[in-house]
């Protein structure tokens, strides 16, 4: 930001103060970032859904899925508004599926999708402990 907006000036320390545009520019997307990164989240659950959809119809590649789902995949270890958003999906989908009145294959559909993709995803990806321990 500097390129665009030059710094202010310096204050009693000698320190150039940041121009107040970018100041509050700082502030809007401090606020706004937990917001856009669920936004972001979500989007990237209807580009899956939209990918999955273009394959079956011949409409992109079928590699497409498969990448798209790789990266989602990868978003999902590196990424809490990911995993927010999964689980908020998984719950929804679930919840419609065990609704009283659906057919018992709608569960076993259900269940038979979540082993595959578990299967797929792997574990969970231990945190890295730099600790003392085990040295």
């Amino acid at each position: 930001m500097p390129q665009f907006l030059p710094p202010g000036p310096s204050s009693s320390n000698g320190a150039p103060q940041p121009h107040p545009i970018a100041k509050k520019l700082q502030v809007w997307v401090k606020a706004n970032y937990d917001t856009a990164m669920r936004v972001v989240a979500f989007t990237e659950l209807v580009i899956l859904v939209r990918v999955v959809l273009g394959a079956i119809t011949f409409q992109n590649s079928l590699l497409s899925p498969i990448i798209f789902a790789h990266f989602l995949r990868q978003r999902y270890y590196q990424s809490a508004f990911t995993r927010e958003a999964v689980g908020a999906m998984s719950a929804r989908i679930d919840k419609f599926a065990r609704k009283p009145g659906n057919p018992p294959v709608v569960v076993q559909i259900w269940e038979q999708v979540q082993m595959l993709v578990g299967r797929w995803a792997g574990t969970t990806l231990a945190p890295n402990t730099t600790g003392g321990e085990g040295r």
